[in-house]
């Protein structure tokens, strides 16, 4: 050893032992699952098949963030894509709300099952969703007298101004020219140019019409999309289909009481089962964040709300 070398203890590796490290990325199939992940998923298997498809029912897998919500997720995926027994009796689809906003939250949830079943493209999904179409409507409106006197003069200045142009202009020819062009110029010109400014002057002392876009919606949105999930989820070729929904406690309190709120006023349809992935206190205090619920009532509702759960 050299001499300028620090001294320190003894970190030579004991024969035969290995340093062993476990990714943090979520696993995705059997060969992965060392902390046993498997039996999680034996037991959510057996939950979702006892549920009744004739009603609607949400399954809560509880946990702190990177205890393995979302390899359990996916294990579950995988058994449900290679058994053949199961994959009849369940479909499966995957929702990660952590990527969503507010404002695209039903969207995405479209656009994610879509991807699943394959019946809309998210361009028809935002068309029928949001799409509007503009109805041109004519308002009449009468104006003051002031401001209709004023409109009056105004469009009788430039009538005015040619007449006296013309006038001049012809007496000035007939002058040098000893042409009597008067008389033809107030025929041919300025009689046709007085009767098209009287029309424009008693228009505007009428009455204001102006033409304005109006934008109608074609369907509330809340309605639309429930129909559009209804539509999507009635390809399914199983009795129950499995929503997971992943990372619900990863956003902000007002998405995560969106969701559940969308959850259980739009889509709570016999046969859908939800798997909300979350860490249930997070959840809480997202209920609480938002103002909605006290934390009795907070932890009321999540009971109410998960009559299933594993942990």
């Amino acid at each position: 050893m050299s001499k300028n070398q620090p001294q320190g203890p003894n970190l030579k590796e004991p024969r035969g032992v290995r340093p062993s490290f476990i990714s943090d990325i979520a696993i995705t199939n059997d060969e992965q699952d060392r902390l046993g992940h498997g039996f999680f998923v034996n037991q959510i298997v057996s939950m979702i098949l006892g549920c009744d498809p004739r009603y609607p029912f949400n399954i809560g897998l509880f946990g702190k963030w990177g205890s393995g919500k979302t390899g359990i997720i996916n294990l579950l995926k995988k058994r449900i894509e290679t058994d053949d027994q199961l994959k009849k009796q369940v479909d499966f689809a995957y929702i990660d709300v952590w990527k969503f906003s507010k404002e695209s939250l039903r969207q995405e949830i479209l656009v994610e099952l879509n991807r699943k079943f394959g019946q809309l493209s998210p361009d028809e999904i935002q068309e029928r969703l949001y799409y509007v179409h503009e109805e041109e409507t004519e308002v009449s409106r009468e104006e003051p007298w002031k401001r209709r006197l004023k409109r009056m003069v105004l469009s009788a200045i430039p009538y005015l101004a040619l007449s006296v142009i013309l006038i001049l202009t012809g007496a000035f020819l007939s002058w040098h020219l000893k042409l009597d062009l008067v008389a033809p110029l107030v025929v041919l010109v300025l009689i046709p140019l007085l009767l098209q400014t009287l029309d424009r002057v008693n228009a505007a002392a009428s009455a204001v019409r102006r033409t304005s876009k109006r934008i109608i919606p074609q369907a509330s949105s809340p309605q639309e999309f429930e129909k559009l999930f209804l539509e999507t989820i009635s390809r399914k070729k199983s009795q129950r289909l499995v929503i997971a929904v992943d990372n619900l406690d990863r956003c902000d309190s007002e998405i995560a009481v969106e969701m559940l709120g969308t959850i259980k006023s739009m889509m709570e349809i016999p046969g859908c089962i939800y798997l909300i992935a979350c860490d249930n206190e997070a959840l809480e205090r997202h209920l609480g964040n938002t103002k909605r619920f006290e934390e009795p009532d907070a932890k009321e509702f999540l009971r109410k709300f998960f009559p299933i759960s594993d942990r």
